[in-house]
């Protein structure tokens, strides 16, 4: 695909979905996060707390991250998360998956 102004790298917001959503008759929809950083984590559970039709949230965490356990206490709160991903088709590390960090970070979060 080529870099620039394209349909699918730009934001769009609730208002841009809505007229769409009802033309289909969908009444509900889950975000998932396409950005691996926590301020988008927060920034898309806050507009899904803000929004009906919103119904879930998944979202990024460093599951290889010292404080993981706080970070997933703190997503755990959030009513409408939905599931945390790991974007592994991007991360450079091919063995992300069976590195001892991330196995740990897995666990906390299958517990």
């Amino acid at each position: 695909m080529p870099t620039g102004e394209s349909i699918v790298r730009r934001n769009y917001l609730p208002s841009d979905l809505a007229s769409n959503l009802e033309a289909a008759g969908v009444t509900r929809t889950v975000l998932v996060q396409a950005n691996q950083t926590q301020e988008e984590a927060k920034f898309l559970l806050d507009l899904a707390d803000a929004v009906e039709f919103v119904a879930g949230v998944v979202v990024w965490a460093d599951l290889q991250a010292s404080d993981i356990g706080h970070v997933l206490d703190e997503l755990l709160r959030r009513d409408k998360l939905v599931g945390v991903r790991h974007e592994v088709e991007d991360d450079p590390d091919d063995d992300w998956l069976i590195r001892d960090s991330s196995m740990r970070g897995l666990r906390m979060l299958a517990e």
